[in-house]
């Protein structure tokens, strides 16, 4: 009800209607009532009977959650070439498909102001080691899987990519909670089946289909979603004694996101420690790491390859050097944010926990939490402090969507709260057991959906279309001989149009002296600027004509951020103009 907005019913001429829940509410708790009181027995029963239900279908329900999840991925997914990341990943990939690594831009050896490469390399790209080229700044990983799919499927393949990683992140975490709600001992798994080893990865399946901001990154061409898939996988393999297979995607990940390097010992310590039907010998255990590293490296030297060959040095980066991108001064901020992001974002799933953890502790029937709690419990704090080094130190950034930097972390955070609703709900009276599972998970998951979309995780593909739609009518309206000045709208403009780009935040001259000397130049430059742009715009050049930008549009985009087109070479002419060089 809250989700959908309400409901209606129509029945002949009898029609039923609600938008607040507070009535089917009181409907559905009588109705509750009326049949615990008529049929006791059978109701009895059948409450009963839900546990081992839920146990027999956790494997549907998490195939089902996760096939949710890639839909809600496609079905809201922006499908549009936007910011820096989604242009910068995009762009990459299909500069990989070509075959090549750089970008020429010829027109930054021919005009006379400072570091003109700068300038002329767009959002997710900076200057090559060579005069004249760019290159791209993201890491190899997501933009190869990217090209694979714009090669098998088009441009639309590229947008199915998350949201299939997305699908793959569910499963994960399904997968991970049940490998996890075993028995543990000594740090050894055993092979004796615990009778609820489903139903915990069925919880955190659902936790994790919805998060909120697992739901707002599903939906964008971005890195965030596949890094969580990758290292989630694996894990499960780690834990299933796969070495090979966890050190081949662990390169993946590595390959997405270098920065979660750290992770890769949490792979290797569960190779040693959870893996499944274990060999107790250390020579086992050497061969396994062997293994696992050896698979890991491949990835290494690829990605030392690239950046050497992109930056000039394997340990370089395309976002800056280390002491650009990480600095002590950043960690008790960051610890002060992600904290309230964590309870802004995933309250409920916290809610669940600790309520499921008092109930252990209260009604407890033993002298502790069952093993797969203190199993997962082990792993899931591992797992936390290694992400949490790689980013408490990182920059600090003010948006709650920058939560996603610790979504490697969430499918662990579920399957330790899936352990402890299931070990809360076992401390219960049987009849109660069940239902009150069901409740409490829906009731968790439900919220998160609201979280979402008070997040604007489904409004996303309005927000980001006006990319697109710009992108292509620049595409089809562009003289060839035209340069798109613009910051925001850089990276979009670049992948729809091919046309050069001048960043003006990035430019280092006069921007009346740089828009006449690409006149002289024989090129037609056109501002693009969005509407917030604007007043940095002129502030930035307060003593330049162009940039009052007081002059007609020849088009405009967006409705929520507006997008305006302007061609220079207009102002002064009055309003109803025409001419041959832009419709």
């Amino acid at each position: 009800m809250s989700i959908t907005g309400g409901f209606v019913i129509e029945v002949g001429l009898l029609r039923f209607s609600s938008h607040r829940v507070t009535a089917p509410l009181v409907v559905a708790l009588l109705a509750y009532a009326a049949a615990a009181i008529k049929g006791r027995e059978s109701f009895l029963a059948a409450a009963r009977v839900v546990p081992a239900f839920l146990e027999t279908h956790a494997t549907s329900a998490a195939v089902i959650l996760a096939a949710a999840a890639a839909g809600i991925g496609v079905g809201y997914g922006t499908h549009a070439v936007s910011g820096a990341d989604a242009s910068g990943y995009i762009s990459e990939a299909v500069l990989l498909q070509r075959g090549v690594l750089s970008v020429p831009t010829p027109l930054a050896t021919r005009v006379s102001w400072p570091a003109p490469e700068l300038s002329f390399a767009p959002l997710g790209f900076k200057p090559a080691q060579r005069a004249g080229e760019i290159v791209p700044t993201y890491p190899p990983g997501l933009p190869i899987v990217l090209a694979i799919a714009l090669a098998l499927a088009g441009e639309s393949g590229m947008f199915l990519v998350v949201p299939l990683l997305g699908a793959l992140t569910v499963l994960g975490t399904y997968w991970l909670a049940v490998r996890l709600a075993r028995p543990f001992d000594g740090g050894r798994s055993t092979d004796r089946p615990d009778e609820r080893a489903r139903t915990p990865g069925a919880v955190a399946a659902a936790l994790m289909a919805t998060s909120p901001v697992f739901l707002f990154q599903i939906v964008q061409p971005m890195s965030d979603v596949p890094a969580a898939a990758l290292w989630t996988l694996a894990l499960v393999l780690a834990v299933s004694n796969r070495p090979v297979g966890a050190g081949a995607i662990s390169g993946l990940a590595l390959l997405t996101r270098p920065s979660l390097l750290p992770a890769a010992v949490a792979v290797a310590a569960v190779l040693t420690i959870w893996s499944d039907e274990m060999p107790k010998s250390p020579r086992a255990s050497a061969v396994r790491l062997v293994s696992f590293g050896a698979a890991l490296s491949a990835a290494i030297v690829v990605l030392a390859l690239v950046q050497w060959q992109l930056y000039g040095h394997a340990l370089a980066s395309g976002h800056g050097t280390f002491t650009e991108l990480f600095a002590a001064g950043n960690v008790l901020p960051n610890i002060r944010d992600y904290s309230a992001r964590l309870f802004k974002g995933e309250a409920p799933a916290i809610v669940l926990a600790t309520a499921s953890a008092l109930v252990i502790a209260v009604a407890r029937r033993g002298a502790s939490p069952s093993a797969p709690v203190m199993s997962s419990v082990r792993l899931t704090i591992l797992v936390a402090l290694l992400v949490l080094l790689c980013y408490l130190p990182y920059g600090v950034f003010p948006d709650w969507s920058y939560l996603r930097f610790l979504l490697p972390i969430l499918p662990l955070v579920f399957v330790t709260t899936g352990a402890l609703v299931v070990n809360a709900s076992a401390r219960l009276p049987a009849v109660i057991r069940g239902p009150i599972l069901l409740v409490a998970v829906t009731a968790a998951c439900s919220t998160n959906v609201l979280i979402a979309s008070r997040e604007q995780a489904f409004n996303l593909r309005d927000y980001e279309a006006r990319y697109r739609t710009a992108g292509r009518y620049l595409a089809a309206a562009l003289p060839k001989d035209a340069v798109i000045v613009t910051s925001q709208e850089s990276g979009s403009a670049h992948y729809y149009t091919g046309r050069p780009i001048l960043r003006w935040d990035l430019l280092a001259a006069d921007l009346d002296t740089a828009v006449d000397e690409l006149i002289k130049r024989g090129q037609h430059p056109v501002l693009l600027v969005e509407d917030w742009e604007e007043p940095e715009l002129r502030r930035r050049f307060p003593a330049s004509a162009v940039a009052k930008i007081d002059w007609p549009a020849r088009a405009r985009f967006g409705t929520t951020t507006r997008v305006r087109l302007l061609d220079p070479q207009d102002r002064g002419r009055p309003v109803g103009w025409t001419t041959d060089r832009l419709p």
